[in-house]
């Protein structure tokens, strides 16, 4: 008789227990529900096996695994991305891409024209590995950057400047044999800020000499290459990794600086610059996420 009472007890308690669960999961939902809305409007592209397919943003609030309160950042480790965002807005505000740095000279040696020459082919091969969810080592940048000068200079007579279209064609499509890319004219600055939301990273040909990068060797290189990987609403900031220095890695350039430095150039060695054309070089994240 004691059991049964004991057993009675057991299961009163657990059933209390049952409908408090229940209670609050009805309770929160709705209030979680609707901190979803922020991301109604806007489509999340991301890869599963060897298919593409389009989700809306709530799938990335189910894998949300972390926050990060000092920079109110959103981490989405299935993506390996981080987003930044405010409940109280209709829409992402800043967005951090996690892409591998490495300097167009990764170690240091400057001296090296094709090295020194190098912010296209360092460039595109940052954004590749990104592309990928791939890490980059030194040793694997130095005999890619190697590879790709002498790929360019065997087919196109010279591994010097390569405008944006010419970074394109050549490197991500002939030697990487990446078609996930395009260029596009940059004509303000929230086109880029727009390409970065849509889960994508951007290149852009920029006159060095007319950044705010005191770790260039005066006066900086006339024509630069550097990839775009987030933006910061509050300090109104654009996140790179910027080849032309070991210390690139996350140096960021206030919008106006960063904008008015973008300007494509001529493919071949210091070539006349005629116009001052502002495009970006988009690039999106492949399928396959071994390389």
């Amino acid at each position: 008789m004691r059991c049964f009472i004991i057993f009675k007890e057991y299961i009163s308690k657990l059933l209390l227990s049952f409908i408090i669960l229940i209670s609050l999961h009805l309770l929160l939902n709705p209030i979680f529900a609707n901190n979803t809305d922020i991301f109604s409007s806007y489509k999340y592209r991301y890869c599963k096996k060897d298919s593409i397919f389009n989700t809306d943003y709530p799938f990335i609030i189910n894998h949300l695994n972390a926050i990060d309160k000092n920079k109110r950042y959103f981490y989405n480790y299935k993506k390996n991305t981080f987003f930044q965002t405010h409940l109280s807005t209709n829409m992402l505000k800043s967005i951090y891409h996690t892409v591998p740095f490495i300097p167009q000279a990764p170690y240091g040696n400057w001296n090296d024209r094709r090295q020194s020459s190098a912010c296209e082919e360092s460039s595109a091969l940052m954004a590749i590995k990104w592309s990928y969810n791939a890490k980059l080592s030194k040793n694997e940048a130095l005999a890619r950057i190697i590879d790709i000068a002498k790929f360019e200079e065997k087919n196109y007579g010279s591994y010097y400047d390569t405008s944006a279209e010419d970074t394109k064609k050549r490197i991500f499509n002939e030697y990487f044999n990446y078609y996930n890319v395009r260029v596009k004219n940059a004509a303000n600055p929230e086109l880029i800020i727009k390409e970065l939301n849509k889960n994508r990273i951007v290149i852009v040909p920029v006159n060095g000499q007319k950044l705010d990068n005191p770790y260039f060797t005066p006066p900086g290189p006339e024509r630069h290459m550097l990839v775009i990987k987030g933006w910061d609403n509050y300090s109104q900031n654009f996140i790179t990794n910027d080849p032309g220095t070991r210390r690139g890695r996350d140096f960021t350039y206030h919008r106006d600086n960063l904008f008015s430095a973008i300007r494509d150039y001529k493919s071949g060695y210091k070539l006349p610059i005629s116009k001052s054309n502002k495009v970006m070089i988009i690039v999106e994240k492949s399928c396959y996420q071994n390389y």
